[in-house]
């Protein structure tokens, strides 16, 4: 399902939610409303599984058991058996290459060979976790995550029209004033949104821990500020300039950026 159908279908799945059902759903779509104040509402948006699929294969799962239990030099042999070579996978950390060994595996087919490789040299772990639900209803695992952030200009389809283009399935946190289109005052205190934002990503680094987040920005400096102090360099994301009808990813996020 690509990204700009996923929120062309949350969009019109907004309208249902509110404070006593902060969950709603079709047949292809799941929204869930994350946070609600006078600033700020923040959805996480994301495929429907039907329970007739049957690759039910939590990815985010699967990636965050192999980062805890493999180091590089199995990584390497892992990738080996499976005729894929461990350098040309695109990222520099071990993180980054557990996901692009597992997208590869997908895109090609050879996901399943990847899994039983998994049960052969850690046959003690269970590979097969449950996929998260939102209320009843099961979703999809990404391995990448957007994070849209909508206080300026409209920013979420062209976020989704981007990512297609790069060929990224995300699922999508999306943030924005509770009223569409309504700019933020400056004579009131824009802590409270800053506080939100901080609960809805702790939220999400624990439910999708170890996919990558691509923030997409489209608010006030001061208020991205804000954000960035309670983001810190911790935990790693690639930031997304606006600019030309498009989004450009201009800044990756990482440890390395204090040194």
């Amino acid at each position: 399902m690509k990204n700009q159908n996923l929120v062309n279908e949350g969009l019109l799945l907004i309208d249902q939610l509110n404070q006593q059902q902060p969950i709603a759903a079709n047949n292809t779509a799941v929204i869930q409303q994350l946070h609600h104040a006078p600033q700020m509402v923040a959805y996480l948006i994301a495929p429907r599984v039907d329970a007739a699929t049957s690759d039910r294969t939590n990815l985010v799962a699967v990636a965050r058991k192999m980062e805890s239990t493999f180091n590089d030099s199995e990584l390497q042999t892992l990738c080996f058996a499976l005729n894929i070579d461990y350098d040309n996978l695109a990222a520099n950390e071990k993180q980054g290459r557990i996901r692009e060994l597992i997208l590869k595996t997908q895109r090609h087919g050879r996901f399943p060979a990847l899994l039983q490789q998994l049960d052969e040299t850690r046959d003690h772990i269970d590979w097969g976790d449950p996929l998260p639900k939102l209320g009843e209803h099961e979703i999809e695992t990404r391995l990448n995550i957007a994070v849209v952030i909508e206080y300026a200009r409209p920013a979420l389809r062209d976020a989704a029209r981007h990512l297609d283009d790069l060929n990224i399935e995300a699922n999508v946190v999306y943030l924005r004033h509770p009223n569409p289109g309504q700019f933020l005052s400056p004579q009131t205190s824009w802590q409270e949104i800053v506080r939100g934002f901080s609960q809805v990503m702790n939220n999400i680094k624990h439910t999708f821990s170890g996919a990558q987040l691509h923030f997409m920005l489209s608010a006030p400096g001061a208020l991205l500020f804000g954000f960035g102090c309670i983001w810190g360099t911790v935990d790693e994301a690639i930031v997304y300039h606006y600019e030309k009808s498009g989004f450009y990813p201009v800044l990756p996020i990482m440890r390395e950026l204090r040194w």
